[in-house]
């Protein structure tokens, strides 16, 4: 990753539809698994938790 971009490091969602792209995607069975695995996630892949309003976080590293 060069200076100055951003890149989706993983996706953490409560919804069964949504498919990778590239990306890894953690399904979550309810809103606390999914907020405890996206803090984890973030720390260990140094990314910020971004949320889509959807069920859905991407972690992002800046």
């Amino acid at each position: 990753m060069r200076d100055g971009q951003s890149q989706i490091v993983a996706v953490v969602t409560l919804r069964a539809d949504v498919q990778a792209g590239g990306v890894p995607v953690f399904p979550a069975a309810d809103e606390a698994e999914r907020d405890k695995m996206a803090r984890l996630l973030a720390k260990l892949l140094r990314g910020t938790i971004h949320d889509l309003e959807d069920g859905s976080y991407v972690i992002v590293r800046h």
